[in-house]
Protein backbone atom coordinates (compact mmCIF):
# COMPACT_ATOMS: atom_id res chain seq x y z
CA UNK A 1 0.00 0.00 0.00
CA UNK A 2 1.78 3.14 -1.19
CA UNK A 3 -0.47 5.95 -0.33
CA UNK A 4 -1.52 7.39 2.83
CA UNK A 5 -5.03 6.26 4.54
CA UNK A 6 -6.84 8.36 7.13
CA UNK A 7 -8.45 5.83 10.14
CA UNK A 8 -11.63 6.27 8.36
CA UNK A 9 -10.50 5.68 4.63
CA UNK A 10 -8.55 2.51 6.47
CA UNK A 11 -11.79 1.01 7.95
CA UNK A 12 -12.79 -1.31 4.51
CA UNK A 13 -9.58 -2.77 4.18
CA UNK A 14 -9.60 -3.61 8.00
CA UNK A 15 -13.19 -5.09 7.96
CA UNK A 16 -11.99 -7.68 5.00
CA UNK A 17 -8.83 -8.76 6.78
CA UNK A 18 -11.72 -9.73 9.13
CA UNK A 19 -14.36 -11.67 6.91
CA UNK A 20 -14.11 -15.02 6.70
CA UNK A 21 -11.89 -15.14 3.96
CA UNK A 22 -9.70 -12.84 5.20
CA UNK A 23 -6.93 -12.82 6.93
CA UNK A 24 -8.29 -12.83 10.45
CA UNK A 25 -11.36 -14.41 9.32
CA UNK A 26 -9.15 -17.73 8.12
CA UNK A 27 -6.96 -17.29 11.28
CA UNK A 28 -9.95 -17.79 13.15
CA UNK A 29 -10.66 -21.28 11.85
CA UNK A 30 -6.87 -22.26 12.83
CA UNK A 31 -5.94 -21.28 9.32
CA UNK A 32 -2.45 -19.00 9.53
CA UNK A 33 -1.20 -17.33 6.51
CA UNK A 34 2.30 -16.62 7.02
CA UNK A 35 2.94 -14.48 4.16
CA UNK A 36 -0.67 -12.50 4.87
CA UNK A 37 0.60 -10.39 8.35
CA UNK A 38 2.98 -8.49 5.79
CA UNK A 39 -0.07 -7.37 4.44
CA UNK A 40 -1.96 -6.73 7.40
CA UNK A 41 1.52 -4.74 9.07
CA UNK A 42 1.91 -2.70 5.44
CA UNK A 43 -1.82 -1.66 6.07
CA UNK A 44 -1.05 -0.34 9.55
CA UNK A 45 1.73 1.66 7.92
CA UNK A 46 -0.29 3.24 5.56
CA UNK A 47 -2.27 4.85 7.84
CA UNK A 48 -1.28 8.80 8.50
CA UNK A 49 -2.78 9.28 12.49
CA UNK A 50 -3.93 13.10 13.48
CA UNK A 51 -4.91 14.34 16.81
CA UNK A 52 -8.41 14.19 16.13
CA UNK A 53 -9.31 11.07 17.45
CA UNK A 54 -10.25 7.53 16.02
CA UNK A 55 -13.55 6.41 14.45
CA UNK A 56 -15.00 3.78 16.50
CA UNK A 57 -15.11 1.16 13.98
CA UNK A 58 -11.43 2.13 13.12
CA UNK A 59 -10.85 1.23 17.39
CA UNK A 60 -13.47 -1.90 17.39
CA UNK A 61 -10.76 -3.32 14.41
CA UNK A 62 -7.86 -3.08 15.72
CA UNK A 63 -7.28 -3.05 19.60
CA UNK A 64 -7.55 -6.34 20.37
CA UNK A 65 -6.11 -7.82 16.84
CA UNK A 66 -2.68 -8.96 19.05
CA UNK A 67 -4.89 -10.99 21.63
CA UNK A 68 -7.21 -12.47 19.31
CA UNK A 69 -4.24 -13.84 17.58
CA UNK A 70 -2.69 -15.41 20.70
CA UNK A 71 -5.93 -17.36 21.22
CA UNK A 72 -5.89 -18.54 17.90
CA UNK A 73 -2.63 -20.74 18.67
CA UNK A 74 -4.09 -23.87 19.72
CA UNK A 75 -6.56 -24.41 16.32
CA UNK A 76 -3.27 -23.31 14.69
CA UNK A 77 -1.52 -26.09 16.19
CA UNK A 78 -4.85 -28.14 15.71
CA UNK A 79 -4.09 -28.22 12.19
CA UNK A 80 -0.89 -28.28 12.00
CA UNK A 81 0.07 -24.65 11.47
CA UNK A 82 3.50 -22.79 12.28
CA UNK A 83 2.77 -21.94 15.54
CA UNK A 84 6.02 -20.04 16.35
CA UNK A 85 5.74 -18.02 13.50
CA UNK A 86 2.72 -17.42 14.70
CA UNK A 87 3.70 -15.98 17.70
CA UNK A 88 6.45 -13.89 16.33
CA UNK A 89 3.63 -12.72 13.90
CA UNK A 90 1.87 -11.36 17.45
CA UNK A 91 4.54 -8.91 18.63
CA UNK A 92 5.42 -8.17 14.92
CA UNK A 93 1.67 -6.51 14.73
CA UNK A 94 1.84 -5.21 18.00
CA UNK A 95 4.77 -3.30 17.57
CA UNK A 96 2.82 -1.73 14.42
CA UNK A 97 0.41 -1.64 16.49
CA UNK A 98 2.28 0.48 18.81
CA UNK A 99 3.82 2.33 16.60
CA UNK A 100 0.39 3.55 15.12
CA UNK A 101 -0.98 4.28 17.71
CA UNK A 102 1.43 4.74 20.34
CA UNK A 103 2.18 4.02 24.30
CA UNK A 104 1.21 4.79 27.44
Amino acid sequence: MDEALTPQQAIPELEKLWEVGGFFGRLRQGDYDTNGVGGVEQLFRAIQIDDTGFPRRFVSLTWWIPMFMEWQVERVAQRGGDVEQLKRDVVRLRNALDSLLGVP
